[in-house]
């Protein structure tokens, strides 16, 4: 790897360097997160914008302790992929709906959200709950460290137990290599390589 051009220093007395990225990761574009929001809209209805992972029962699961009303809006067809149907069958045993109708727009109300169908009905919400596409910090230097994401991801692909990522030596902690994306799961995660003995030699960090 042609480190000099990525701007990284060789620890030549091991003969390698060390790399940790604890840099974070932002999103594209702002959300209700349910751990800052939610209990003052409490009662009112609950939609969740799209149903396309898995990932997305989460937010059906603790939707359903803010609402008797919960839909999911799914802006057409849900996928046919068994991951995802089998999530929404949990959703669908829990009290969760599903909307499949094409979405025009959304609509902001001030304090509730709306969504405009594309046969122009509407539907006024408490809360429109997602989960938006999301970016490392240090996106450039990973994709010139060609470190592998996992799939239909942009996490790092790491090593569960001290998080080192496909290339020996460079570490990938926080939510950079997580797919949960939680406050406690971040910190947590971005403590493990702190435990390795190995790590006893000269580090880069990155944050």
């Amino acid at each position: 790897m042609d480190t000099e051009r990525i701007g990284l220093p060789i620890c030549k007395s091991q003969r390698r360097f060390w790399c940790l990225l604890r840099s974070g990761l932002t999103s594209l574009y702002s959300y209700q997160c349910l751990f800052c929001d939610g209990y003052e809209k409490q009662g009112q209805p609950v939609g969740i914008l799209e149903f396309s992972t898995p990932a997305y029962l989460g937010l059906a699961l603790m939707g359903v302790r803010f609402s008797d009303d919960i839909t999911i809006y799914s802006n057409g067809p849900v996928t046919t992929d068994p991951g995802v149907q089998k999530a929404l069958r949990t959703a669908s045993s829990s009290g969760v709906r599903i909307d499949e109708r094409p979405i025009r727009r959304l609509i902001n109300q001030g304090d509730t959200i709306g969504i405009e169908f594309e046969d122009t009905r509407t539907v006024t919400l408490g809360m429109l709950l997602h989960k938006p596409p999301t970016v490392n910090r240090s996106q450039n230097l990973i994709d010139q460290l060609g470190l592998a994401k996992l799939d239909q991801s942009a996490e790092v692909m790491v090593n569960p137990l001290f998080c080192e990522s496909s290339l020996p030596g460079c570490f990938v902690a926080g939510d950079g290599g997580q797919v949960l994306k939680q406050v406690a799961v971040a910190m947590g995660t971005g403590m493990y390589p702190n435990y390795m003995p190995s790590m006893l030699v000269p580090i880069i960090l990155l944050t």
